[in-house]
């Protein structure tokens, strides 16, 4: 089990948010009790999940995620409880559901607003009961996990819709943990990008250094796509603009609109000229970034690994990049340190 200081350094940010979200997670994350993730698409759901998974006294057991919107409805009863041989047609052989391969661990039921009504009715049986049996199966199997939940869906509003069950809303909400979005809490805008282009640089082995036009873009950008939107903005500018200084005309067109008619940069109130302005003046970070940049890879790779419990592959999932470029990176590090043990 990582310590949740460990862990929570993954949650990235000094902002207000930030610092409330690392303390709520490692408060929340040894209660074996259910926790309903809530926030628009992109703000890191995910994440916060695993973090809690890693902090939790089951952090040593599995981590299994399902997404209740990306799975045909025909088919998510049988890839949540599993089934028997010869449950239905093509069912040659049984099946471990996600409900199964998550004993001993965590299961994230992801996109929970998009789960088909009859299944909510069956998902809260199971949680009543603390057991279930596979499809086309008679032996209760003890339900041996710990469930979080996650939607950018207003559940409440559903619930009064008539799509989402009420009682099952209360069954996953025993502690909400709601992720704002990126434009409520812009002062992380710089240390996400910071993280970002660390990470692009280990994907991608280029960089990108930003004017401060560019920043100032930046944290006029509503980003309707979050810190998603922002990873991905990151990766793109290492590819298009490797080892360039990318000025505000270079990025005002790789910067994502939310509504036609709300203007290229926000959406809701109007920022005034003097506004932006102010918060193109608020933060401009050093333009030569490569000491930082990989002072800031081998601290993140640090946590990682610690988070991780030393197991390359989630340490990698963690960082979302390839498990041969974190082994890469890891073992630059010990030929870095042999050879300076050498020369002593």
């Amino acid at each position: 089990m990582a310590s949740a200081q460990d862990a929570t350094r993954l949650l990235i940010g000094e902002s207000e948010f930030a610092v409330h979200l690392r303390s709520l997670v490692a408060r929340v994350a040894t209660a074996d009790v259910n926790v309903l993730i809530t926030g628009e698409t992109g703000t890191g759901k995910e994440l916060v999940a695993r973090c809690l998974h890693q902090t939790s006294p089951r952090a040593a057991g599995p981590f299994v995620a399902i997404n209740c919107a990306a799975i045909p409805a025909a088919l998510l009863e049988s890839e949540f409880f599993g089934f028997e041989k010869g449950a239905f047609s093509g069912a040659a052989a049984a099946h471990a559901g996600r409900l199964e391969s998550a004993s001993g661990g965590t299961l994230l039921l992801d996109e929970i607003g998009d789960m088909p009504m009859d299944l909510q009715v069956k998902l809260l049986r199971v949680l009543e009961q603390r057991s279930f049996e596979r499809v086309g199966g008679v032996r209760a199997l003890p339900l041996d996990c710990r469930i979080l939940a996650a939607t950018h869906r207003d559940l409440p509003t559903a619930i009064e819709q008539g799509s989402f069950r009420e009682d099952l809303y209360y069954r996953l909400n025993v502690i909400p943990l709601h992720l704002a979005p990126l434009r409520e809490h812009k002062a992380d805008i710089a240390a996400l990008l910071g993280h970002a282009r660390v990470r692009a640089e280990m994907l991608h082995a280029t960089s990108f250094e930003l004017d401060a036009g560019a920043w100032a873009l930046l944290e006029e950008h509503d980003w309707p796509g979050n810190v998603r939107e922002l990873m991905n903005l990151a990766d793109r500018l290492a590819i298009l603009f490797a080892g360039r200084n990318v000025s505000a005309d270079d990025l005002r067109a790789h910067l994502h609109r939310r509504r036609a008619d709300t203007g290229p940069f926000h959406s809701g109130a109007p920022v005034t000229a003097g506004q932006q302005a102010r918060q193109g003046e608020s933060r401009v970070p050093p333009l030569e970034l490569r000491a930082a940049l990989a002072e800031l890879e081998r601290r993140l790779i640090d946590q990682a690994m610690l988070a991780a419990g030393g197991v390359v592959a989630r340490a990698a999932e963690l960082l979302q990049i390839p498990r041969t470029t974190l082994i890469q990176k890891l073992q630059k590090r010990r030929d870095a340190a042999d050879s300076d043990n050498s020369e002593h």
